[in-house]
């Protein structure tokens, strides 16, 4: 997949950075954590400020990495469940998904499967 790098600090092959896929409009985060390659969606539009806005989180994502106090999971909200505790167990702590998920885990099982108990 060819790759746009905006990171001014990485090669063009650099598996790190701030890029925009063939395509899309948005940037995306690329980082290795863990020896896993990780790409992020920001939702975002290629412009000077959102380049800006990237290139600062992802300065502070790595600072943070090598400071052993960065959570993937705090870092990227939006990640599946099962990444985010993947990433936790690496991290050395036990991920519990939030209420709000877990709200919509159990919204969406059959009614059937309700049972009240006064």
């Amino acid at each position: 997949m060819q790759k746009i790098n905006f990171d001014m600090d990485a090669s063009p092959d650099s598996t790190e950075g701030i890029i925009r896929k063939p395509g899309s409009k948005n940037l995306y985060v690329c980082l290795r954590y863990f020896g896993r390659q990780i790409q992020r969606s920001t939702g975002l539009p290629d412009t000077p400020e959102n380049r800006e806005k990237v290139a600062n989180f992802l300065r502070g994502v790595k600072r943070r990495i090598e400071e052993r106090t960065f959570r993937f999971s705090e870092a990227f909200p939006n990640a599946p469940e099962r990444e985010k505790q993947y990433f936790a167990k690496l991290e050395g702590w036990a991920y519990q998904p939030s209420w709000r998920v877990r709200q919509e885990a159990i919204s969406t099982l059959p009614t059937s499967t309700w049972s009240w108990t006064p």
